[in-house]
């Protein structure tokens, strides 16, 4: 019995240890997203707050999920743990990581996305060409309808 305690009680310290890591990971990734999306300070409180809200949603799942939703100082100071370990052996390389592939994603994005920006402009050149044209046939079909108007509306008159 004292055996199967303590074995639940390192499986739940050993489960919130790895949950500091993935908030710190997931922090990480937090950070480089806002790295390249631009926000308002109200805009990155928001998101923020959020943050925090869902990871305590996570954190109280996994200790219900775990230890039936007891919270004891341990799991805490596991999660910590965690979270530290996280941020002094893993943390730079992890987001020079992240950013990098973001970067190559952008980079893919750009490289498709290229063909169909060309056509689109090559299209809008020819519409605008086309839309000069009957611009100016407009303008040279109204003032020949009004020359045509005067001969007809001078005959009538004579």
């Amino acid at each position: 019995m004292q055996a199967t305690f303590v074995a639940e009680q390192l499986n739940t310290l050993g489960v919130t240890f790895s949950l500091g890591i993935a908030i710190g990971l997931c922090y990480d990734a937090l950070n480089v997203l806002l790295i390249f999306i631009r926000l308002s300070k109200t805009a990155q409180f928001v998101i923020d707050l959020l943050f925090c809200l869902v990871m305590t949603a996570l954190v109280f799942m996994v200790l219900l999920v775990n230890s039936w939703g007891v919270v004891r100082a341990y799991t805490f100071l596991a999660m910590g743990a965690g979270g530290l370990c996280y941020y002094l052996f893993c943390h730079r390389w992890c987001q020079s990581l992240m950013v990098r592939v973001v970067k190559f994603i952008i980079a893919a994005a750009r490289f498709t996305a290229k063909p169909f920006i060309w056509g689109l402009q090559r299209l809008r050149r020819l519409l605008r060409g086309v839309f000069a044209l009957f611009c100016a046939l407009g303008q040279f079909g109204r003032r020949c309808w009004q020359k045509i108007k005067l001969k007809f509306h001078s005959k009538k008159q004579e």
